[in-house]
């Protein structure tokens, strides 16, 4: 008897060592290694809505119907400067992206899909702190929108998220009906069409997106049940996207993550900013009141 204890003993410690084990094997797949809440933003700031990394700096702005600002901030998330545009009007702006030599505002929240008029702008790099640079626009619709009668967030031509990655502007949908994403991509003609043959099951609303310069785009957003999240996409020598890993974020449920850059690597790890607005957010009979916080993640590089 006591013999067959110790086997039964030993087997199920063969088990718990062997799921240790696969556990472990799991755990050095995942790329999230770390997540922070910096700091609480200012009130400025409130609706951050896009964010971009410039130098040691971060830049962000607010969305609809604010002033177009675009604000500079410290990694600690305080405010050092801010350039408010004559020569732009902010109907909504979503989203903020960056080449080597341009500046992208994206002009393109649709939430009730009436929009006829979502427009990028383009700004040289060194004329973004000129308050009365001229920027160039792209003016984009959508080639299978022909309806454009008030929705109640019920549609797929909501955008809030682009990018700018291997020489060329990507733009992922905000999609209301089906919680993918459609993936755009866009040239440097100044009016354009765009159609998509590309869906991206990330089973939520994506709200930023940001390239680390490589091979990666990493997408924020939230899903159905206010739980943030961010989708990890390889992006391959011809510009093709696939799924590496989407992974909820563990902050608060509800943190209405709005925006994500890319700031650097350090030794194996990539380190982002993300940014989150303050504000009363409902979907369905879910509801959250939060605080527009900075927050930096980091992710292991590949």
């Amino acid at each position: 008897m006591k013999l067959l204890f110790r086997l039964k003993i030993l087997a199920i410690l063969a088990v718990i060592i062997q799921s240790c084990v696969s556990s472990k094997e799991i755990s050095e797949k995942k790329l999230l290694q770390s997540v922070e809440v910096i700091s609480t933003l200012s009130l400025e700031i409130t609706e951050t809505s896009g964010l971009e990394t410039i130098g040691n700096q971060l830049v962000t702005h607010n969305d609809s119907d604010a002033a177009p600002v675009i604000y500079f901030l410290n990694v600690n998330g305080q405010i050092q400067s801010q350039t408010q545009f004559v020569n732009m009007k902010n109907v909504d702006w979503e989203d903020i992206a960056r080449s080597n030599t341009h500046f992208y505002i994206a002009d393109i929240g649709n939430n009730h899909g009436n929009r006829e008029d979502p427009t990028i702008y383009k700004i040289p790099l060194e004329s973004i702190e000129d308050p009365n640079i001229f920027p160039e626009k792209i003016r984009i619709s959508y080639t299978s929108q022909t309806d454009f009668t008030y929705k109640n967030q019920d549609h797929r031509h909501d955008a809030e998220a682009i990018v700018y990655a291997k020489d060329q502007l990507f733009l992922f949908s905000k999609n209301w009906v089906d919680f993918e994403s459609s993936v755009y991509r866009l040239t440097d003609e100044r009016i354009q069409q765009l159609s998509t043959n590309q869906p991206i099951d990330v089973n939520g609303l994506v709200t930023g997106a940001t390239y680390n310069g490589i091979d990666r785009i990493v997408l924020c957003g939230y899903d159905s049940a206010l739980v943030p999240f961010i989708a990890v996409l390889n992006v391959d020598a011809n510009n093709n996207l696939s799924m590496i890993e989407r992974i909820e974020l563990p902050l608060d449920s509800g943190a209405q993550i709005e925006a994500i850059t890319y700031y650097k690597t350090v030794d194996d790890n990539e380190i982002y900013y993300l940014t989150s607005e303050a504000i009363n957010l409902k979907l369905g009979e879910d509801e959250a009141k939060t605080n527009g916080q900075l927050y930096r993640i980091t992710l292991k590089a590949q």
